[in-house]
């Protein structure tokens, strides 16, 4: 997609600004969008499926707008951007991040009854060591339950992770996981083998503040992609 190709300060001239329009748009019409959805519903198979979804769609977006803030203030009180890098700050974007995906993962909660449950034992996870966390696609948001329970779980840890450069459409995901050093790769040849290094160079760094995330199949799992 061309708009990756531009620099970053160029992608989020266009991918932010757009947000907020979408925000304002949708703020602005959300009587009309709960009140069509909530109508259209009743033909939909779901108990208010579209309702619940316009309804967190606005809930998305306003998290969206609200965590771009506080990155704009973090920006400026840094000097400009110039100690981005320090320790401080970046223990703020990690706490900025537990905050974004606490508030989504309750209002998922609320809106779709969402449950996330354990199977087996679980108390190897409550370790010093760098954790290294292997999970499955398996649908729209499913990378959010895991980073959440990764970064507001009993043992709190950083994510280090390497993502498809298409999440860098979404203004938010962009800005914060790039200060807190992810990797966005393509899905080219080029970019699988860049995953193979940074993964290599994510683990061999990784200490046991952190734990390295993975989706092997690199999609939301298939029996092709199983074998």
């Amino acid at each position: 997609m061309k708009l990756l190709l531009l620099p970053k300060w160029a992608r989020r001239l266009i991918t932010v600004p757009a947000l907020f329009v979408l925000f304002l748009w949708a703020l602005g019409l959300l009587p009309v969008w709960l009140l069509v959805t909530a109508f259209v519903s009743r033909f939909v198979p779901g108990r208010w499926r579209l309702f619940r979804l316009a309804w967190f769609t606005v809930l998305y977006l306003a998290l969206e707008v609200g965590a771009l803030a506080v990155l704009f203030w973090y920006w400026l009180a840094s000097g400009f951007g110039r100690h981005l890098g320090d320790e401080r700050w970046l223990d703020r974007h990690y706490r900025l991040l537990a905050w974004f995906l606490r508030r989504l993962m309750a209002s998922a909660r609320v809106t779709f009854s969402l449950r996330f449950a354990y199977e087996g034992d679980v108390t190897g996870i409550d370790t010093a060591q760098p954790l290294l966390v292997l999970s499955r696609h398996a649908g729209a948001g499913d990378s959010f339950l895991i980073i959440d329970r990764i970064v507001n779980g009993a043992r709190p840890r950083r994510p280090q992770i390497v993502l498809k450069d298409l999440l860098q459409l979404d203004p938010s995901i962009d800005v914060i996981l790039n200060r807190v050093g992810a990797t966005f790769v393509s899905p080219s040849k080029s970019g699988r083998t860049k995953v193979v290094d940074e993964l290599a160079r994510l683990a061999g760094a990784a200490t046991g503040r952190d734990a390295v995330v993975l989706f092997p199949e690199g999609g939301n799992v298939t029996p092709e992609r199983k074998a």
